[in-house]
């Protein structure tokens, strides 16, 4: 199954109790909406578990944005293939 930024948000919007349209790719995953290091890791994980994307541990810490963290999934996605 594909997967666009719309459903990257949905993830982030679920983990985070937000709603999707407040998420943006300018979106700041912790100043803005309060992410945490495990919330992190749970978006990782619902990412993994929905379309067998695997991001790496290391780099959850480094995204800033939501649109980093679509970045991200796009360039592990390719690996992937």
């Amino acid at each position: 199954m594909r997967w666009n930024e719309a459903d990257i948000f949905s993830i982030c919007a679920r983990v985070l109790s937000r709603h999707p349209t407040e998420i943006t790719r300018a979106t700041r995953l912790v100043e803005d909406l309060g992410a945490s290091s495990l919330d992190l890791m749970q978006i990782a994980q619902s990412i993994e578990k929905e379309w067998g994307i695997v991001l790496s541990e290391d780099d959850l810490f480094l995204f800033n944005t939501a649109g980093d963290l679509v970045a991200a999934t796009q360039a592990a996605s390719t690996n992937c293939v």
